[in-house]
């Protein structure tokens, strides 16, 4: 992304040890801990890989016990699984940021597709996470199902929304929308790499994403003035 925020470098992970501990009381009574370990972990990724993750240095940054984080997650493969759906859920909350009632199901899924792509900081951050955890997949096969978990997830969202789409007559019922919705998250995948080089800027991947999406889809239809 030309101009455009730092972005983190994929790095080659390693194996890390697992330690048990038991979370104070006080730990335990805090439910938004795990959330906070989770931000902490993704911030970690994004800044210095998967291979330069510490158990010991996530716990502290998010300001809370070793233990407490093995209590939640088990061991580092717990972790970095969990991780995978907690971009997910961050994504689907600031993909969603600027929807209206009045928003017809195919501008939503524009909107949706488009705004995987922002110069926010915190967007960048989780790309770059997802990014990294997906390269170190290669490596550490144990992240492999919550990888395919999670991108399945998305793939299924998107395609649910081009259902909504058909249904308001938006996008034809000829539209597979399952093989759309795996088309659109695997462009996106390979959009991510390059966008986060610096390779292509946001404007530059937007666009290629709303060529794609009419490719895929067809023309919006006009709308009544």
């Amino acid at each position: 992304m030309s101009g455009g925020p730092e972005r983190a470098s994929t790095v080659h992970p390693v194996k890390a040890t697992k330690r048990s501990a038991q979370p104070a009381r006080d730990d335990l009574a805090a439910p938004s801990k795990r959330e906070a370990i989770l931000e902490a972990c993704l911030a970690a990724i994004a800044s210095r890989g998967v291979r330069g993750l510490r158990v010991n240095a996530i716990a502290a940054d998010a300001g809370v016990s070793t233990g407490l984080l093995y209590y939640h997650f088990t061991d580092r493969d717990g972790l970095l699984s969990a991780a995978f759906d907690h971009i997910n859920d961050r994504a689907r909350a600031y993909r969603s940021v600027g929807d209206l009632p009045e928003d017809s199901p195919r501008t939503l899924l524009e909107r949706h597709v488009l705004d995987e792509f922002q110069d926010e900081p915190a967007v960048v951050e989780m790309s770059a996470a997802w990014h990294e955890l997906r390269a170190s997949a290669i490596y550490e096969d144990r992240l492999r199902p919550a990888l395919a978990r999670a991108a399945h997830d998305f793939a299924t969202e998107l395609a649910d929304e081009i259902r909504a789409a058909q249904a308001s007559g938006e996008v034809d019922q000829a539209v597979d929308a399952q093989r759309v919705g795996l088309v659109l998250d695997t462009f996106m995948d390979g959009l991510d790499g390059r966008w986060l080089c610096n390779e292509l800027s946001t404007d530059e991947v937007r666009d290629l994403l709303g060529f794609t999406l009419r490719a895929c889809l067809g023309e919006a239809p006009s709308r009544p003035a």
